[in-house]
This record gives C-alpha cells, sequence and structure tokens, in this order.
C-alpha cells in the first residue's frame, strides 16, 4: 500500500474546490469534491442546470482527473408569491422556463 494516494488526493480535491470557488455563481453554492483513483466526483445541490455545468466546467482538464463524474443535484427554488395562498416553484424539470403555481392547502397545481 502505498501512502503517497492520500497527499495526491488531497491535493487534486483542493485544487478543484479552488477553481470552483473562483467561478462567481458558484461561491455561494453548497458544492464539494471527492477524488478517488483518478475520478473526481462532485457533489452538491445548485438551483439551475447551468451552475451544474459551471462546475464541471471549472474542473475538467485538471492534471491527474481522468474522468468527472457530475452528481451534482439540480433542485428547484421555492419563492413565495405575494398571493396568501399561492406558493411559486420555478423549474419543474421540463424547461428552466417554466412556473408552476400550487396553493398552500393542497400542494396541486394552481388552474388558470
Amino acid at each position: 500500500m502505498s501512502f503517497n494516494k492520500l497527499p495526491e488526493t488531497k491535493m487534486t480535491t483542493d485544487a478543484a474546490k479552488l477553481r470552483i470557488l473562483h467561478q462567481p455563481h458558484l461561491r455561494m453554492q453548497r458544492l464539494w469534491c471527492e477524488f478517488d483513483r483518478g475520478r473526481l466526483f462532485l457533489r452538491g445541490q445548485v438551483p439551475s442546470f447551468y451552475f451544474k455545468q459551471l462546475a464541471q466546467e471549472a474542473v475538467i482538464g485538471m492534471e491527474g482527473v481522468r474522468q468527472v463524474v457530475n452528481e451534482i443535484e439540480v433542485v428547484r427554488q421555492r419563492v413565495v408569491d405575494r398571493s396568501p395562498d399561492v406558493d411559486t416553484f420555478v423549474g419543474s424539470g421540463k424547461k428552466q422556463s417554466d412556473v408552476i403555481l400550487c396553493t398552500k392547502r393542497t400542494g396541486q397545481p394552481r388552474q388558470s
């Protein structure tokens, strides 16, 4: 067993974190990296596929990384509408521009 793998793993993980932090849109996101035998795993949550892609692009081409495994989850942002009985959820999984209005009481889509 080689003891040289641990420092290499930490150095690669730290370098990936720095690359992600240099992306202004990604600084406030919940992201983390793990490096194992040439594979860099990206994990966490972001509000859009655009941010997920930014994180991946930030680490592609790093020395020692043979494969980037992007396991970042895209989660919907909840924005409360001014109406007292309606919540707005941005994104339905179909298109980035979709907006679904659901009633607070039932959680079902509101009739337009």
